[in-house]
């Protein structure tokens, strides 16, 4: 019995994208893939014209799998025209210019001399430069208009900004205004407050707290790291010993606070870096009513933590 001769196999179909030279191309030709970086795909559509007349590029998209999706939802609409497509069909169907280079057989075109009179000539408007429009005028702020009242309190407010920003406050400007315009003891206050934050950071600092601690507090120090024994029978001893060492723990981190904030308070009176242009502050003695007449000057307290203890 004869065999059958087997059919020739089908071409597999021309897969939709191609690589070559680092880049993806369409079957058609149409698509053009490059990346420009991680993450950074870039699609080229060439029956596309961007407003120049070439083929307009799209993206950045994420991925290349993006990229090819959105060339297929390109292949879905009609291609996006040119702004300058008209202008390009035009000069396309014009007639060619005859020239009279080597080898052109049209004849030259006979220029046409215009004779302009004198006078129209000169009475033509001379062509202007083209200028940058003037800058509206800088809004006014709060120091000029202080400056328009007083001279030497602009001065003076101007001079505390610049040393509050040198000494790393943001919103210097608005502290200086509140204490010039709000008749508050602004700058004060802020030099104050960032003079304790940074001896608490000081004091607080997780190191030296821990190494005090081990010094101040011993016992309470072994509790809270598992190394004392302090458990009864019944095994209640350690949960009441850990309680009263968190105890102690917690009163000697606020004595910390305390001594740093009342030395701050009491003991100096300007921040560290300020100078004398910037106000500091004082703890001072308020006299009493009946000394208050007497013109008794008061005096300048300072406050120890053995005076709260003792209080």
């Amino acid at each position: 019995m004869p065999t059958r001769p087997k059919q020739p196999k089908a071409p597999a179909p021309p897969k939709p994208w191609r690589r070559g030279d680092g880049r993806y191309r369409s079957a058609d030709d149409r698509f053009t893939i490059e990346a420009g970086g991680a993450g950074r795909w870039f699609l080229t559509d060439a029956e596309s014209l961007d407003e120049l007349g070439l083929a307009r590029t799209l993206g950045p998209y994420d991925t290349l799998d993006d990229t090819k999706a959105a060339a297929a939802d390109l292949r879905e609409r009609a291609a996006a025209a040119s702004p300058l497509a008209a202008r390009i069909a035009a000069a396309k169907d014009r007639p060619p210019v005859p020239t009279t280079s080597a080898g052109s057989s049209a004849p030259a075109r006979p220029r046409t001399l215009v004779r302009v009179p004198r006078a129209a000539a000169k009475d033509a408007p001379e062509p202007q430069p083209e200028t940058a429009p003037e800058p509206g005028p800088t809004p006014r702020t709060w120091l000029d208009e202080l400056a328009d009242e007083d001279a030497r309190a602009a001065t003076r407010a101007r001079r505390q900004v610049d040393l509050l920003v040198a000494l790393g406050v943001e919103d210097a400007a608005s502290v200086v205004r509140r204490d010039v315009l709000g008749r508050q003891p602004a700058v004060a206050g802020r030099l104050l407050a960032t003079t304790i934050a940074a001896a608490l950071r000081q004091v607080l600092d997780p190191v030296a707290l821990k190494a005090d601690a081990r010094r101040s507090i011993p016992g309470e120090m072994r509790t809270l790291a598992g190394t004392g024994r302090t458990a009864d029978a019944d095994g209640n001893g350690d949960i009441d010993a850990r309680r009263d060492a968190l105890a102690a723990y917690a009163a000697f981190v606020a004595a910390r606070v305390l001594a740093a904030t009342l030395d701050v308070v009491s003991s100096e009176d300007r921040a560290p870096g300020a100078g004398r242009d910037l106000p500091g502050w004082r703890l001072v003695e308020r006299p009493t009513a009946a000394e208050g007449d007497a013109g008794t000057t008061a005096r300048r307290l300072i406050v120890t933590p053995e005076d709260v203890a003792g209080g």
